[in-house]
């Protein structure tokens, strides 16, 4: 038996930086159940997001995971847009064997800029490498769900870190020139390293 939780991501509007508030969780008996909640969020919690609010809905995310169980795995992820369509999911449960995402699922390519909910702010980051590519004809051995993420390099600190497919996200919001020029600078050099 299953349990999925439903929570949402915004962005404080008047701070510099891009801070995330996770909203509290919402729970379904069944996928099903949740998708249609994500659907009809924005209605639902409309006074939190209207024109009088320094919050702004950015993604809904819903969570699968086993009852009556010691271990917190997730099994799987979806993430939809703020207006319930679904965006990107990850339907490898934690620890269980990752085969590879498919062509069509791979939203981002290396050098495109991307926002990333990193802690509880809202990131800059340029794409380093995909998540490994399903070939049916092989078999990718030693890989699970923590392996379906995007290698990034992160602004300000310029570190490669590793990201969640499904919370990886083309920008919404507008970008500096100078952080667009400091990306680019980085994935350059970075680039040229590894050849």
């Amino acid at each position: 038996m299953y349990l999925f939780d439903l929570y949402a991501l915004s962005v404080e509007l008047k701070s510099e930086r891009k801070l995330i508030k996770k909203t509290s969780s919402l729970f379904f008996s069944s996928e099903e159940k949740a998708a249609q909640a994500a659907k009809e969020y924005r209605h639902h919690y409309a006074c939190m997001y209207d024109s009088m609010s320094t919050e702004e809905l950015y993604c809904i995310i819903v969570e699968g995971r086993r009852l009556d169980s010691i271990y917190q795995d997730i099994l799987c992820t979806k993430v939809y847009s703020p207006d319930g369509q679904l965006i990107d999911s990850c339907e490898v449960p934690d620890g269980e064997s990752f085969q590879g995402r498919k062509k069509e699922s791979l939203f981002h390519q290396p050098g495109d800029i991307v926002e990333i909910p990193l802690g509880e702010e809202l990131c800059l980051g340029i794409v380093l490498g995909q998540p490994p590519l399903f070939k049916e004809d092989q078999s990718l051995y030693g890989l699970s769900s923590s392996d379906d993420s995007y290698t990034l390099i992160v602004y300000p600190s310029l570190e490669v870190d590793y990201a969640h497919a499904p919370l990886v996200f083309k920008p919404r919001y507008k970008i500096d020139e100078a952080v667009k020029q400091s990306l680019l600078l980085a994935w350059k050099k970075h680039t040229l390293q590894s050849v």
